[in-house]
């Protein structure tokens, strides 16, 4: 079996740096590097004690310390102070440094994904072992070597008030703006100024309420602002998605696309018109294969993340994702689906949003929706960012063609809860903001 892949050169340059600059870690904290990115032990030991008194709080290397301890490490087959001062020597500054990092960190990919499908190749030849476990072995190493938000690192005060300012700064420059991804509702900006990086929410409602619609326009809205969606829809195919995605942006009545009533000529003009053509090149991607497994959906967005520097991810809806093993126990399954979301949301930098039912009893409770109407309400309660309830307003007759409905803000981690008025215009699966004055003192 061939040797792993390594860069010696690259090593010997990342470790005259770390041996002959003041406070070199805090230098290289964009790339975090531990010791398995080195290949050869004699670096590894270097690395791993080195490391040690920086945590220590040195701002340079004990070149004295270091030999003393290096005597004990037979990988070195040398004296430890000659060893070291070769090394010193590769220090070609820090520009030079960093590129060597990452060419430190591609060399380590390349070796977990070998090592990693090594092990699973010798597994699947054992016709005993579950396949299902060894694709979820797999695929969860793969995902985190082939994403930098995997390579995370315990940062200073200092660095996190850094982080911290330049992102206030950016609210005073935008004061009194949304700062996260636009929705099509003036209030619902007001109360959660859009949608944030790293968050997760629910949008719920009972079927019929159109759940869908909402999450389509929300989705078409954040797209034409400019940001990258990738949308699950594992509930119906691509191609009725972007049939009502055509009726909301055209205004064309969507039964018409089913059969019922005659498309008009103005109609046909629009359907080969300019909107049409932005329609089709808005940066949104489909995915429509029903039952998804979190490891699935978390290496889907991982790719996606890394192609297209996705920033809103859309999933209708979170009951027809399946967990990796049936518990049996509905509210086990979903929440092991949603501590994935979470996760994901955290890990990758970007906005998830899941569709997800109420409970049953709320069709005869004479009241507004709570978290607890939540179908399996205790894990999606606990996890999300966010919980918006969609639901018929008052007024309004069966078969109107505008129909009241109100978009209740119940959880908001970042701000207030609150109720946005709407319209839904059923024919062309849309939604308008009512006119209200409101507070935003």
């Amino acid at each position: 079996m061939s040797e792993l892949p390594r860069d010696e050169a690259a090593e010997r340059i990342v470790m005259g740096y770390l041996l002959a600059a003041r406070e070199p870690m805090f230098q290289l904290y964009e790339t975090p590097l531990t010791g398995t990115d080195f290949s050869l032990p004699a670096h590894e030991a270097i690395f791993e004690i080195v490391s040690s008194q920086f945590a220590a709080g040195a701002r340079r290397a004990d070149l004295t310390a270091l030999a003393a301890k290096l005597k004990k490490h037979q990988s070195l087959g040398a004296d430890p102070r000659a060893v070291i001062k070769a090394l010193v020597g590769h220090h070609y500054g820090l520009e030079q440094t960093r590129e060597a990092v990452k060419r430190l960190k591609a060399v380590t990919t390349r070796r977990t994904v070998i090592t990693t499908l090594r092990e699973q190749l010798a597994r699947c030849l054992d016709p005993a072992t579950d396949i299902a476990e060894i694709i979820t072995d797999t695929m969860r190493p793969l995902s985190d070597a082939t994403t930098s938000k995997a390579d995370r690192q315990v940062v200073d005060q200092h660095q996190a008030h850094y982080e911290a300012y330049e992102e206030i700064m950016k609210a005073v420059e935008h004061s009194g703006e949304c700062m996260g991804i636009p929705t099509p509702f003036r209030k619902l900006n007001w109360l959660t100024s859009g949608f944030f990086r790293g968050d997760y929410g629910i949008l719920a409602g009972r079927p019929g309420t159109g759940k869908t619609a909402m999450a389509l326009n929300l989705a078409t809205h954040a797209a034409q602002s400019g940001s990258q969606v990738l949308f699950f829809s594992l509930e119906m195919p691509r191609q009725q998605l972007l049939k009502r995605m055509v009726a909301s942006k055209l205004r064309i009545d969507a039964r018409k696309f089913r059969g019922i009533g005659k498309i008009t000529e103005d109609e046909i003009e629009r359907l080969h018109g300019a909107e049409m053509e932005k329609l089709s090149r808005l940066p949104i991607r489909h995915y429509d294969f029903a039952a998804v497994k979190p490891y699935q959906f978390r290496a889907i967005c991982h790719a996606e993340c890394a192609r297209h520097r996705t920033a809103l991810v859309i999933v209708d809806y979170i009951g027809l994702m399946r967990p990796e093993k049936k518990s049996g126990q509905r509210y086990l399954d979903v929440g092991e689906v949603s501590e994935a979301l979470r996760c994901t949301a955290k890990e990758l930098g970007v906005h998830i949003l899941a569709l997800a039912q109420m409970n049953r009893q709320i069709d005869t409770a004479n009241r507004e929706p709570v978290l607890s109407d939540l179908r399996e309400s205790g894990n999606l309660e606990q996890d999300t960012d966010n919980v918006w309830f969609l639901y018929h307003g008052e007024g309004g007759e069966e078969g109107d063609a505008i129909k009241p409905v109100i978009l209740k803000v119940a959880k908001n981690r970042h701000g207030p809860e609150g109720k946005v008025k709407l319209w839904f215009e059923r024919e062309f699966l849309s939604f308008k903001e009512q006119a209200e004055v409101h507070n935003e003192g």
